[in-house]
């Protein structure tokens, strides 16, 4: 199993989403597994011996199915083995009715005729992992403190401040497999919308640009309401909304609704209330994100980023996009698993010292071959007929 070091991914995100680095170019490649249709066992192997091979520990059997409701971005652990296996059962074709034939000159009845299913399988394998270690020492502290209670206060908040790093860094990696979903999509030029393009061709308002859009009352209801119809879109079983061609459909219980958060307040200081307090606020499992990758281009945050990203996705493709304000997409399209996740102490007797370990091994998903949408706003290239 090839497990990628992300210590330096998670210090460099963080310190993005909180503002203190410029948005930097980050390279995700083979951080978020995208799937394999084949594993081979000279890769897919324990990581200690490098002899045993890894198992499949967890088999999602997928097919059309509108009803049932998927975790959120957080899957539930796969036990027994290193590797999610995803089998895709296709619908079926109609055929010719031959009931209706009987009788008829050219009726060749074939009762045994083997009509085998369509079945494809993807393999995700690859994780990511990181940890935070501090040392306690036994008496040195013991001199700066006039109380045995307020040293004990002290240390709580240093294994605070360990938990927490390690919730900070899942945040972090967290971006990290939405973003890069988005990078996917956009390199595939499948499913992204550009909201000020489409308002364009609607309405005939060839003023506006990426950078007064946000202003325009008339355009932001626009925006909520295609935003909406594409939610609906994503209801009906359709192969345009993802990468692979196949058959989904995902119902509003079932989908991430995130949207940018400046994108979100624009709407709602710009139109009236009654207006966005059903068609945007209230959409079902919406998230509001204060930034994809950075929340400033900058410490004096006075250029905004929040809206931009510049990676190299997992699949080696570079993508720098600015004007990202929202996506849409099927919980099983960018998802989180194998969740290992760990504390362990080590004393050293001789010295008088406890380091105390917090670590994480997770598997970060993007399956391309289930529904998305990205929303963008981007000038576009139209111009006016000689």
């Amino acid at each position: 199993m090839n497990v990628n070091q992300v210590y330096g991914i998670v210090n460099s995100i963080v310190s993005q989403m909180n503002g203190t680095t410029a948005l930097a170019v980050t390279d995700f490649t083979g951080l978020v597994s995208t799937g394999k249709t084949i594993i081979s066992s000279d890769t897919a192997k324990d990581n200690f011996l490098g002899v045993l091979a890894d198992r499949i520990g967890k088999t999602v059997i997928r097919t059309l199915d509108t009803s049932v409701e998927f975790p959120k971005l957080l899957m539930e652990d796969f036990e027994f083995g290193a590797i999610l296996q995803k089998i895709n059962v296709r619908l079926l074709p109609a055929k010719r009715n031959t009931s209706w034939d009987v009788g008829a000159n050219d009726y060749n009845p074939d009762q045994f005729a083997v009509n085998k299913p369509s079945v494809t399988q993807t393999f995700f394998t690859d994780a990511d992992t990181w940890t935070y270690d501090v040392t306690i020492p036994d008496t040195m502290l013991k001199t700066a403190f006039t109380s045995a209670e307020a040293m004990a206060s002290f240390l709580t908040g240093i294994m605070d401040a360990l938990e927490k790093s390690m919730i900070e860094g899942i945040n972090a990696m967290a971006h990290v497999c939405i973003t890069n979903f988005i990078g996917e999509k956009i390199s595939a030029n499948n499913a992204v919308v550009n909201l000020l393009e489409e308002y364009k061709a609607k309405t005939g308002d060839r003023t506006l640009t990426a950078a007064t859009c946000k202003y325009n009352e008339r355009f932001l209801k626009f925006s909520s309401m295609l935003i909406d119809n594409y939610i609906g879109y994503l209801e009906k079983p359709k192969t345009i909304f993802n990468t692979a061609g196949e058959k989904r459909a995902t119902s509003r219980d079932n989908m991430h609704v995130m949207l940018l958060n400046d994108f979100v307040n624009a709407s709602k200081v710009f139109m009236s209330a009654s207006t966005w307090h059903k068609d945007l606020v209230a959409l079902p499992n919406y998230v509001g994100v204060d930034c994809w990758m950075a929340c400033a281009d900058g410490p004096d945050g006075v250029v905004d980023a929040n809206d931009a990203i510049n990676i190299t996705t997992s699949n080696g493709y570079t993508v720098a996009q600015s004007g990202i304000v929202g996506i849409l997409a099927d919980r099983q399209a960018i998802a989180v698993g194998l969740s290992d996740r760990y504390t362990a102490t080590d004393r050293n007797n001789h010295d008088r010292y406890t380091n105390y370990t917090s670590g994480a091994t997770m598997q970060y998903i993007n399956d391309l071959s289930e529904n998305g949408v990205v929303f963008i706003i981007e000038d576009d290239t139209w111009t006016e007929d000689p």
